[in-house]
C-alpha cells in the first residue's frame, strides 16, 4: 500500500504541472515535438519519417529503433500527452524494480520503502521531467532490470532480453552492456567454470556488440564525464550516502556510460539513479549490515536527502502548490485557437515550442529551419519576425497582441 500511495503522490505532483506546462506551450521541438511528429507519422504507417526541421529521417537523428513498438498506440492516439504519461510510468516502474531488488537481497521493509522513495523522488528524475519524452527515462526500466539480474541470478534468457531492450531503446547503451558483459565474465563465484562464465556474459555482449556496429562508432570524452557531469555525480553520491563509491561495478558502469557518446548524443545523468540504488543495496549486503538502527539510519537518510536535493533545486517539486501551475493562460488559449484553424492536410511552419501541438499536420517545420524557398500553407509565429511577413503570397488571418502570436495563410 505504501508503494502505491507514494506513486499517487508522485503522479499528482508531477503530471498535473507538466500537463499544464504542455498546454501553456512549455515544451520544445527537440524534447517533445520531434517524438510527436514521429508518432503522427506512425499512424500513417510511416516507420521512418523525414523530419523537415532537421533535414533527416527520424532514425538518423535518434538511434532508438524500439520506438516502432509505439505503432499500436498511434492507431488510438497521437497526442503528445501520451509521452508525458509514459515518462511518469517509466519512473514509477524503475523505482519498483529497485525496491524489488532490495527485497530479494534480504533487506528490511523499511529500507525497501526508502529506496523506492529515493528513486521515485530523485532530483535527477525531476530535472528530466522538466523536459519531455526523454528516451533516457524510458530506458530506466530495462536498465534497472538488467543491473538487478546481473547482481542476483544472471539467468541467460533474462540477461539477453533486458540487454536487447536497453540497446534497442538507445544504441548508446552498448557501452554499458559491454561493461556488464565483461564483468559477468570475470566475476563468477565459481572461477574455474569457463562455460558458465561465457553463458552468462554472451547474452549481454552479443546485443551490445551488435549495437556498437549499428551505432557506427563512438567518442570517449573525459571532459564530458569530469566537468559537465561533476555536479550530477556529486548529487548521486550524496543522494545515496556515498554508498555507490563502495560498489566498483557501478562506478565502472557510470564512468563508461557517461563518458561515451555517439556523435553529439550522450546519456542523461539520470541513468545514475538505478545504478546507485541497486549498487547501494549490494553494498549493504556485502558489508553484512543487518543492525536495525543502522538500516533505519540509512533509510531515513535516503528519504531526507531526496527531499532536500529537490527543495534546493530551481523548481522544487514542480512548485505544485502554486496556482499558476494548474491553469491555462489567456495567451496560450489564443495560440490554441489559431492552432485549431490548421487542418491535418495543411503544411505549417511554427516556433519550436508550438511544434508539439502541430505534429498532426502532414508537414510541419520549425521556423528556424525555413528559408525564402520554403512555402507552407500556414505560418504561426509568436514574437518572431519571419521572411513570411514580407512575402506577398501570405496574408494575416489572425493576431493576438498580448501573446504576440500571428497566423498567416498562403493565398497564392
Amino acid at each position: 500500500m505504501g508503494y502505491w500511495l507514494a506513486g499517487i503522490i508522485f503522479f499528482f505532483i508531477t503530471f498535473g504541472p507538466r500537463f499544464y506546462s504542455f498546454m501553456n506551450y512549455g515544451f520544445g521541438f527537440s524534447d517533445l515535438g520531434l517524438y510527436s511528429q514521429f508518432l503522427a507519422a506512425l499512424s500513417h504507417n510511416n516507420f521512418n519519417p523525414f523530419i523537415p526541421s532537421w533535414g533527416k529521417e527520424f532514425f538518423k537523428i535518434k538511434s532508438q529503433p524500439i520506438l516502432v513498438l509505439l505503432y499500436p498506440l498511434s492507431k488510438f492516439s497521437i497526442s503528445p500527452v501520451c509521452f508525458l504519461f509514459l515518462d511518469e510510468i517509466s519512473i514509477f516502474m524503475t523505482a519498483a524494480v529497485c525496491a524489488r531488488h532490495s527485497k530479494k537481497s534480504g533487506h528490511p521493509q523499511v529500507f525497501n520503502y526508502a529506496l523506492f522513495f529515493a528513486v521515485l523522488f530523485s532530483q535527477s528524475y525531476f530535472s528530466v521531467l522538466h523536459g519531455a519524452a526523454r528516451m533516457t527515462l524510458w530506458a530506466q526500466i530495462p536498465l534497472a532490470l538488467l543491473v538487478s539480474e546481473f547482481f542476483l541470478k544472471r539467468r541467460i534468457l533474462f540477461l539477453f532480453t533486458f540487454s536487447t531492450l536497453l540497446i534497442a531503446l538507445d544504441l548508446n547503451f552498448w557501452i554499458l552492456g559491454v561493461a556488464l558483459g565483461v564483468m559477468s565474465l570475470i566475476t563468477r563465484s565459481n572461477r574455474w567454470n569457463f562455460k558458465a562464465r561465457v553463458l552468462t556474459s554472451a547474452p549481454i555482449l552479443v546485443p551490445s556488440i551488435l549495437g556498437f556496429l549499428a551505432s557506427g562508432g563512438f567518442i570517449f570524452d573525459r571532459e564530458l564525464f569530469f566537468q559537465i557531469h561533476q555536479d550530477n555525480l556529486l548529487n548521486w553520491f550524496i543522494g545515496f550516502w556515498f554508498l555507490p563509491l563502495l560498489c566498483p561495478e557501478m562506478l565502472i558502469a557510470a564512468f563508461l556510460a557517461l563518458g561515451v557518446r555517439l556523435s553529439s548524443s550522450f546519456h542523461d545523468p539520470s541513468i545514475l539513479i538505478p545504478l546507485g540504488a541497486i549498487g547501494s543495496s549490494m553494498v549493504l549486503v556485502r558489508l553484512k549490515i543487518r543492525d536495525d538502527w543502522l538500516v533505519k539510519l540509512f533509510s531515513s537518510g535516503l528519504v531526507a536527502t531526496a527531499i532536500y536535493l529537490n527543495l534546493i533545486s530551481s523548481d522544487p517539486f514542480f512548485s505544485f502548490w502554486k496556482n499558476d501551475r494548474w491553469i491555462v493562460t489567456e495567451n496560450s488559449t489564443a495560440i490554441s485557437n489559431m492552432v485549431a484553424k490548421i487542418s491535418p492536410q495543411n503544411s505549417v511552419a511554427a516556433n519550436d515550442f508550438i511544434s508539439p501541438h502541430l505534429a498532426f499536420t502532414k508537414y510541419m517545420i520549425s521556423l528556424g529551419a525555413t528559408g525564402p524557398g520554403s512555402p507552407v500553407d500556414y505560418v504561426l509565429s509568436v514574437h518572431e519576425s519571419t521572411h513570411y511577413d514580407r512575402d506577398p503570397r501570405y496574408t494575416l488571418v489572425e493576431s493576438h497582441s498580448s501573446s504576440g502570436a500571428r497566423l498567416l495563410h498562403k493565398i497564392k
